[in-house]
């Protein structure tokens, strides 16, 4: 037995059964706190103890400690430490969301980014959710457009449709509900789709609400300076492996701060106000002008009143939790803004005077998307709106 082999049986050992007590405790914390998937970390570290203490003499039984020493410290220790304080890191990719393993569900589109596929249940042939649109428009049909990110794709706007087309006579036009929102989506993907489909949806309607995306930090340059190019298969591939260790993103992180490199140290957002601004009128431009009517529509929060989640900021969408308040704010007076002129149903306003427990029963725990409760209100509210200014 060689001199490395004789320290690798003599101090090895005490190093990985300190490692598996405390991978075992890690693995319990995690499971008193809901995790219950990590009690397993308990009879893993059993199985590798139990491997440790059988090992043979000699290089082979020296080579088996290093191995399972190395995986322990460097692997499984820091895996179960970084998700007991619920890190990510994730600087790859050009949005905050979605990132390359996103693509996976998404399809690639050289305007707007991304849409949904077509293919997928529930979603049209030009990649939106919904039935399928038909154009030239129907006789007889009051359509609403409905632009927006995922709030508006939750599906509120199709309980709009069935509230406003309930109790309606023979002779009353039906009103459907065209929906051009997908997650993620911003003010400048919205003025794209406006211009690329406005006109030949023949809407009678539109509803506007952005807001969230576009004050979300950017990666690199903000949507409107972005060159895109939508991830390969094999980066996906890669990038879904990425996310689901902590640890590797552990290491990441620790490397770029070597290198003094963050994702989001500009602190540039995706759409900045000036231009947010700018998507705003210009989409209500491009419809007045065809004489369709704009209603602008503030994105609520919870987050005032409620807390901003860790989630929010540790994902990189923004800087600190003031930040998500303080700029949400700035953005939905911007739309109140652009609205004087026109029709506003100012949601965030509204939201503002329920009480907390009633917020929290509207709100997912994000405190950004609604729950289903939150949007049968949501759609409610704005049903009564649409009723009232249009005269339906």
């Amino acid at each position: 037995m060689g001199d490395r082999d004789v320290y690798a049986m003599r101090y090895l050992p005490a190093i990985l059964n300190g490692s598996l007590v405390i991978m075992a405790a890690l693995g319990m914390v995690l499971a008193l706190r809901g995790r219950l998937a990590f009690l397993g970390a308990g009879v893993l570290a059993l199985v590798l103890w139990r491997l440790a203490g059988n090992a043979p003499p000699g290089k082979l039984g020296s080579g088996l400690l290093v191995a399972l020493t190395l995986i322990n410290v460097f692997g499984l220790v820091p895996e179960l430490g970084l998700r007991l304080i619920d890190f990510e890191y994730d600087p790859f990719g050009e949005f905050v969301y979605p990132r390359p393993a996103d693509f996976a569900q998404l399809q690639p589109d050289a305007e707007v980014f991304w849409r949904l596929p077509p293919a997928a249940p529930g979603v049209n042939s030009l990649g939106f959710p919904g039935e399928e649109i038909d154009i030239p428009k129907p006789e007889g049909t009051f359509r609403i457009l409905f632009l927006g990110d995922s709030i508006s794709q939750q599906g509120y706007p199709v309980l709009v449709e069935q509230i406003l087309n309930a109790g309606r006579g023979a002779a009353a036009s039906r009103v459907e509900s065209v929906v051009l929102a997908v997650n993620g989506y911003s003010s400048y993907q919205g003025r794209m789709l406006a211009e690329q489909y406005g006109r030949a949806l023949q809407p009678d309607l539109v509803v506007v609400q952005f807001g969230w995306n576009d004050h979300w930090l950017a990666l690199g340059q903000p949507d409107a300076q972005k060159n895109f190019a939508p991830p390969s298969r094999w980066q996906i591939r890669a990038h879904a492996a990425y996310r689901k260790s902590r640890a590797l993103q552990g290491y990441v992180w620790a490397w770029q701060r070597l290198g003094r490199a963050t994702a989001t140290g500009t602190g540039v957002v995706r759409v900045p106000p000036a231009a947010y601004r700018q998507n705003l009128l210009a989409i209500r431009s491009l419809f007045e002008a065809a004489g369709v009517p704009v209603v602008f529509v503030t994105a609520p929060a919870a987050h005032a009143r409620l807390g901003v989640p860790q989630e929010i900021t540790a994902r990189g969408f923004a800087v600190d939790a003031d930040s998500v308040v303080r700029t949400h704010r700035q953005y939905n007076r911007i739309v109140r803004q652009v609205a004087r002129e026109g029709w506003l149903l100012d949601m965030e306003a509204r939201f503002d005077t329920l009480p907390a427990a009633r917020l929290q029963s509207l709100f997912q725990p994000d405190g950004i998307h609604l729950s289903q409760d939150g949007m049968d209100v949501y759609a409610r509210w704005v049903a009564d709106f649409l009723k009232t200014v249009a005269e339906m």
